[in-house]
């Protein structure tokens, strides 16, 4: 591949950049890729060289970059997928999978149930997934949860018809005790169940609810924080004071 020629070259008339790939020749020093079918080795303009090893099933196994840096990978016995990945630092970050040969059902199978990174070979996950029976993930559990599906470290999705995403619950809320959802952008349902000043807070209106406000936030919460971009701000447990810092806001976001 072949850069076309840029003006203004300095000095004048270096030569068009050229890019260099090899594929497996019957020469290839990989003696699984002696096919013309797979990649082998890529040139850049700079004469630099990255090289793609391949187990005897064609799939890359190992980078080597022009730098000294390697990536290397291992796939599911069963699957095919990628197992473990060590990236080019040099730690190893690890996937296992959903398979109907140990129980888990056909919606489910061959697709990520937990990952590993570097840090976390042992204990729980990084992040552990469920699906719903159309294949998408409905819940997503961190590192502290202890188990799939804890809710005070799971963020759940729900979808409409046209596989959307309607709506985010977040995990338990460690101020207030309740999960919160977004719904379509917006902070769900609110109950007003007092308005008034707050007490010894001059200035300050304070307003008590059971949820959060049910508000559209057409700005990020890092926005101007005047009445005509309508941010809201949410403070310690069930009270809303206009002066507290802590805020609600999410994009819509859809899933394809």
């Amino acid at each position: 591949m072949t850069f076309p020629a840029t003006p203004n070259d300095t000095p004048v008339g270096i030569p068009r950049g050229t890019v260099t790939y090899t594929w497996g020749p019957s020469t290839c020093p990989d003696p699984n890729n002696k096919d013309a079918h797979y990649l082998y080795s890529a040139t850049d303009e700079g004469n630099h060289t990255t090289v793609y090893l391949r187990d005897t099933n064609k799939r890359v196994t190992q980078i080597n970059y022009p730098d000294g840096g390697v990536e290397k990978f291992t796939y599911d016995a069963t699957l095919g997928t990628v197992a473990t990945h060590q990236v080019k630092a040099g730690g190893t970050e690890t996937y296992s999978y959903y398979q109907t040969a140990n129980g888990d059902p056909p919606y489910e199978n061959g697709l990520v149930k937990e990952y590993r990174d570097a840090y976390h070979t042992t204990g729980n996950a990084n992040l552990r997934y469920q699906y719903d029976t159309s294949s998408r993930i409905n819940a997503v559990t961190d590192a502290l949860g202890t188990s799939l599906g804890d809710i005070n470290h799971t963020t759940s999705y729900a979808f409409n018809a046209r596989r959307q995403l309607t709506t985010k619950t977040l995990p338990v809320d460690l101020v207030d005790g309740t999960q919160h959802r977004v719904v379509n952008g917006r902070c769900h349902q609110v109950h007003l169940l007092q308005l008034g000043t707050a007490p010894g807070d001059a200035g300050s209106t304070s307003r008590r609810h059971q949820q959060h406000l049910f508000l559209r936030l057409p700005v990020r919460p890092d926005g101007p924080q005047d009445a005509a971009h309508l941010s809201s701000r949410f403070g310690r447990r069930s009270t809303y004071r206009n002066l507290d810092i802590r805020q609600c806001w999410e994009r819509p976001t859809f899933a394809m």
